[in-house]
């Protein structure tokens, strides 16, 4: 049965694990843009989100 499965080790503990990483940074960066814009132009997170509701 093990002969049929894909060894995903290098997946499990490399790939996705730096991806997640990567990912937190991104998402971090993300939150301080949209929490500065919001600050300097209140109300343009909803005017963002209605843009991408109507298109």
């Amino acid at each position: 049965v093990d002969d049929e499965l894909p060894d995903t080790t290098m997946l499990d503990s490399v790939v996705l694990p730096a991806i997640a990483s990567e990912a937190r940074v991104g998402l971090s960066a993300l939150q301080r843009a949209f929490t500065e814009a919001e600050r300097i132009i209140p109300g343009v997170t909803m005017e963002l989100i209605n843009e991408i509701v109507d298109s």
